[in-house]
């Protein structure tokens, strides 16, 4: 594995893990529907690009420049983000409480992000550090991205695209587009001079 960079360890993990989904898929659709209509694809193309290639990605350079427990913390914003997207591009309703978790869950994440920067011992950071910034800035980008997924994926079941088939045609997609990152920006070949 440590042979391996990020990009070529996520695809072949969702590599497998699209063969399952396509499986399960394939037992699971009645209708003998395999090749989803034309007019769906657009739509399971982006989710496979937001909920899978673009996820990814974040995920493991994030990692890379801080713990995975902050990015975790700060991931955990995504729903008050999708909530907040949802307001914005389809005027859902919310409740004042539902603002009040919001504001607890934001004041919380910009607390973490703050507060796990060593240098920052006051009311302002001088100096941060700049490898921790870029790692808690990814990880909001991760937040928001998959606050998009969670809109993309709605707007997806009220067309009347079940959950399984989003899951499994965004896997595809998204695992396609692994593939061809880890192709040209990974070190995918040596896998075949692993010493198993």
């Amino acid at each position: 594995v440590t042979e391996l960079d990020p990009i070529s360890v996520s695809f072949i993990r969702w590599f497998i893990a699209t063969i399952f989904l396509y499986s399960i898929y394939h037992r699971e659709n009645k209708d003998n529907k395999i090749i989803p209509d034309a007019k769906n694809i657009p739509v399971l193309v982006l989710s496979g690009i937001c909920g899978i290639f673009i996820y990814t990605l974040l995920f493991f350079f994030a990692e890379q420049l801080i713990s995975a427990n902050l990015v975790s913390i700060i991931y955990s914003f995504s729903p008050a983000c999708a909530v907040i997207l949802s307001v914005i591009f389809f005027k859902s309703k919310t409740t004042i409480v539902t603002w009040a978790g919001i504001a607890i869950s934001f004041i919380g994440a910009i607390s973490v992000i703050y507060f796990a920067n060593p240098i920052c011992h006051d009311s302002s950071c001088i100096k941060p550090n700049s490898n921790l910034i870029i790692g808690e800035l990814l990880a909001v980008c991760l937040s928001i991205c998959m606050a998009i997924y969670s809109l993309i994926t709605r707007r997806a079941k009220s067309n009347g695209i079940s959950a399984l088939t989003i899951t499994t045609y965004g896997a595809i997609f998204g695992t396609i587009l692994l593939f061809i990152c880890s192709i040209f920006k990974g070190n995918l070949t040596h896998i075949f001079s692993l010493n198993l």
